[in-house]
């Protein structure tokens, strides 16, 4: 299957919310694999990111980027605001082959109390990511 980062990003982040509830073994499996074989992009992502902002960013007279106290992210030069953000969409949008191990549809609808309850939105992000589409 290819997936862009950004979207790589969004499946991570879905998977996140629902790594450490009390649910079904086959569901559980799934999405502690798929966050793993996610992870492993995202890690590549996450370092050219890095060398975008280190490239880009404003860096202080010792030579690190210059962050906001309120944000994290650091301060792009104005001059290069406009290159930056299209390396940015460029690497947001890079199509990466993954192996995602998918589950029945039924699998994500259980009803017993021995499990968490999956909210709404989870169960359709878990859907997306976990069930094959038919076509």
């Amino acid at each position: 299957m290819k997936l862009k980062n950004h979207t790589i990003i969004m499946y991570l982040n879905t998977l996140q919310k629902c790594a450490d509830m009390n649910l079904p073994a086959k569901l559980r499996f799934a999405i502690a694999k798929n966050m793993a074989t996610l992870s492993n992009d995202y890690k590549i992502y996450a370092e050219e990111l890095t060398k975008l902002y280190n490239k880009f960013g404003e860096k202080d007279d010792d030579g690190n980027l210059v962050q906001n106290e309120n944000n994290p992210i650091p301060n792009i030069k104005n001059e290069h605001k406009d290159i930056f953000g299209k390396e940015i969409a460029d690497l947001l949008n890079i199509e990466v082959d993954i192996d995602i191990h998918h589950v029945e549809e039924s699998d994500l609808f259980f009803d017993d109390e021995r499990y968490d309850i999956i909210t709404p939105n989870n169960i359709v992000g878990l859907l997306d990511i976990l069930c094959e589409k038919k076509s």
